[in-house]
């Protein structure tokens, strides 16, 4: 896991700076990105016992269906943990579905993984 506070990005990378000037593109399927998910803890307030919290994105739902994940939440004692969790995962599935690939030099000795970066890409086109 990656701790996602807010932060400052600590590397820039443009065409100029990735070798060819490419990046490289993917999406998740529609189909792939969860609305529903269930998150498995242990409650703290009644002997650790195993409980499911179900988390849905009732507005993605109503659009397009269900598409339910069950999860494990190891460490996790307390429904509002589990809740926060289920919130945040159906949030990064929804929302942020695109990945980019793309080979640089030893500018990205910088970057850390979970680092936060910016790409400029001139040939990127509002579609893709």
């Amino acid at each position: 896991f990656v701790d996602d506070r807010p932060r400052k990005p600590v590397n820039l990378f443009t065409n100029e700076s990735v070798k060819e000037g490419l990046f490289f593109y993917s999406n998740n399927r529609r189909d792939e990105q969860y609305n529903t998910i269930e998150v498995g803890f242990k409650d703290r307030f009644d002997n650790y016992a195993p409980k499911i919290e179900c988390i849905e994105d009732e507005n993605d739902i109503k659009e397009r269906g269900v598409f339910k994940k069950k999860i494990e939440g190891v460490g996790i004692t307390s429904r509002a943990m589990a809740r926060r969790m289920g919130q945040h995962l159906i949030y990064s599935s929804i929302s942020e579905n695109q990945t980019v690939a793309f080979t640089a030099g030893v500018e990205s000795l910088l970057c850390q993984p979970g680092d936060l970066v910016i790409i400029e890409d001139e040939l990127k086109t509002y579609f893709n």
